[in-house]
């Protein structure tokens, strides 16, 4: 019983630090990155922001929707991405965790100096991928528990089997003969 509590704690520590960070850099002007799905994003935009003015826009079908604004030092996030990324302005990176399929499409870097003069724009192209690692670990995990569980029980039921009919055979020559 130890073995399995063992097991199944060491399956939990493997799933709880399975994370897939994918790192990215669009420091260029046109730049494409492949993330997991459930995965985690650094994207590199810029080697400093301090300074700047920016504006990080996804384009949709019906026209760009604003994903992050940095003005006056201050980041503010919109959409369905506001919980789960953060933008460090000390080297200019991206972080969105929980990718989501939802999460592929174009972006785009807007750059502005602090007197609102354009400096440039950065494009991206993220295109997520595969399965949810930890979902996957989570059922390999779980195939796996379950195949050691049952080979213990087996052994167990044989182990048993065999102390049963060897103590039935030793009765047997035991009893007296008529």
């Amino acid at each position: 019983m130890e073995a399995v509590f063992v097991l199944v704690l060491v399956m939990l520590a493997a799933v709880s630090h399975a994370t897939d960070v994918t790192t990215c850099t669009a420091t260029q002007n046109s730049s494409q990155c492949s993330v997991s799905l459930c995965g985690t994003l650094d994207l590199q935009l810029m080697t400093n922001a301090s300074g700047c003015e920016l504006l990080f826009k996804k384009n949709l079908t019906d026209g760009p929707t604003l994903i992050f604004s940095l003005k006056r030092n201050k980041v503010t996030f919109k959409g369905p991405i506001e919980g789960r990324s953060q933008f460090f302005m000390n080297n200019g990176t991206f972080w969105l965790t929980n990718v989501e399929r939802a999460d592929s499409g174009k972006y785009f870097l807007e750059i502005y100096d602090s007197g609102g003069e354009r400096l440039g724009t950065r494009r991206v192209q993220l295109d997520i991928e595969g399965l949810c690692l930890p979902m996957v670990l989570i059922l390999g995990s779980l195939s796996a528990g379950v195949v050691v569980l049952a080979l213990m029980l087996v052994g167990c039921c044989i182990g048993r089997r065999r102390i049963f009919n060897t103590t039935d055979a030793e009765l047997k020559g035991l009893q007296p003969s008529e």
